[in-house]
């Protein structure tokens, strides 16, 4: 049986240095096709400036647009890849929407639940929502998430959820310095806590908000080239949540001198570990959806022991901070074939936006 041709992207946001596509996007699916594994070909790529463009389509082979609108209309692409700033998304999934094409959206899909809501009611069957929650491809957290879904632990009884980023400690890059605007919809409340959440709620089988808060610990940030500038997205996270058994606490802060993330999950039978290598440590990224997570299971009696996880991306050569990514579009290479979900869909976006929310109110 011949198998069915690959998806056709074009990736919105490809410019050469600090843009996500060009850093991870473009070299996962590289890794992916140079392995001999089900990729997506891109075939067009955008940016805002005819040289970017023309740098961005000479590194891909690709046809270089100066527009999303011109990329989304261009009939060489199935599905739109959006990896630029969170305010642009909201317009630029609609464009694509309309257009009839698939989207994968960088988390944050929007600026908040209500907006991210609306975006999910546009997709349909043949022009489906899907979002870079990549973080829950690691193969740790899916063998975690499988062991405590089996039951063979028993019932959960606590969670404890801890994520750091260096954040704030250097001087940030001038690209960077947007997401210090509580506006921009990417500080640590959106981004890194939105991405830690969602691999909480996986493993543990879903989580449900009590409460908490998020403060600005560091109202003013060095930026490189600049000095101090003011900060007013929140910077430290600290909530509390039920799952379906059990209680559980999360917090998530910036500025951390050793970056990295642990969760701690007690149940009837035992205890799971699940952590993160620290920044300068092998698979170790600064963040949890990058990071390579390992786990350890102490079951009640026994000698503690590593969690079994088979991952069908060993021995890939990719950067650590794409390897996720190339897993996520292994996924929806299968999902746009078979129509399943293995990658996170908008309707998944708008229950996280919804945790996130309860999670820091008013923040």
């Amino acid at each position: 049986m011949t198998p069915p041709p690959p998806p056709r992207i074009g990736i919105v946001g490809a410019s050469r240095g600090h843009g996500w596509g060009y850093r991870a996007h473009l070299p996962a699916i590289a890794a992916l096709a140079d392995a001999g594994l089900p990729a997506p070909v891109v075939t067009a790529v955008s940016t805002t400036r005819p040289e970017s463009a023309r740098e961005a389509a000479a590194d891909t082979g690709a046809t270089g647009h100066t527009s999303a609108e011109e990329l989304a209309a261009d009939p060489a692409v199935e599905v739109v890849v959006i990896t630029v700033k969170v305010p642009a998304h909201d317009q630029l999934v609609r464009t694509a929407l309309a257009a009839g094409k698939h989207v994968l959206c960088e988390w944050p899909l929007a600026l908040d639940a209500r907006e991210a809501a609306e975006l999910e009611a546009l997709t349909r069957p043949d022009r489906r929502g899907f979002v870079g929650l990549q973080g829950r491809h690691d193969p740790v957290i899916v063998s975690a998430r499988r062991l405590l879904a089996s039951g063979e632990l028993g019932e959960i009884q606590t969670v404890l959820a801890r994520s750091s980023r260096g954040s704030g400690l250097a001087a940030l890059d001038q690209p960077r310095r947007y997401t210090l605007d509580r506006a921009s919809g990417a500080g640590n409340r959106e981004v890194h806590t939105g991405h830690f959440a969602d691999l909480v709620d996986q493993v543990v089988g879903g989580i449900t908000p009590v409460g908490g808060a998020a403060v600005v610990h560091r109202p003013r940030v060095a930026v490189e080239g600049i000095g101090p500038v003011a900060a007013s997205a929140p910077d430290t996270l600290a909530g509390t949540f039920r799952t379906p058994t059990g209680l559980g606490a999360i917090v998530t802060f910036d500025g951390d001198p050793d970056p990295r993330s642990t969760l701690t999950v007690h149940t009837d039978g035992g205890v799971l570990e699940l952590t993160t290598p620290g920044v300068d440590e092998p698979g170790g990224a600064g963040q949890p959806q990058f990071s390579r997570w390992s786990g350890r299971l102490i079951r009640r009696g026994r000698p503690a022991q590593p969690l079994a996880a088979a991952d069908p991306l060993a021995g890939l050569a990719v950067p650590t901070e794409a390897r996720h990514v190339a897993a996520q579009y292994l996924a929806l290479t299968a999902d746009l074939t078979d129509g399943g979900s293995r990658v996170a869909t908008f309707a998944d976006a708008v229950r996280l936006h919804g945790l996130i929310e309860s999670l820091a109110p008013g923040a």
